[in-house]
């Protein structure tokens, strides 16, 4: 009769055992937020580059009266010579 009393237990932990490893899961806090590992591998495999610069800086904010005579003054200046390539 006392092996039936322990094989019952045994029966039930097993199929108890999956149910608690979930809960304890999921009850865990996350130990780890951030690593930096092989990042910087990574960034030098291909070199770090600075970003391109544009050819033109942007006019965007610039007084409008003043890009309208400078558009005006681009085209119609006539010391302005094209270079010959």
């Amino acid at each position: 009769a006392v092996w039936f009393l322990l094989f019952a237990r045994f029966q039930v932990w097993d199929r108890l055992k999956p149910l608690c490893q979930q809960a304890t899961l999921a009850a865990m806090a996350k130990s780890k937020n951030h690593t930096a590992h092989n990042q910087t591998y990574k960034a030098h495999r291909h070199s770090i580059k600075k970003p391109k610069k544009s050819t033109y800086a942007s006019r965007k904010g610039m007084d409008p009266k003043f890009l309208r005579n400078q558009r005006y003054a681009k085209k119609h200046d006539v010391g302005q010579t094209k270079v010959q390539s």
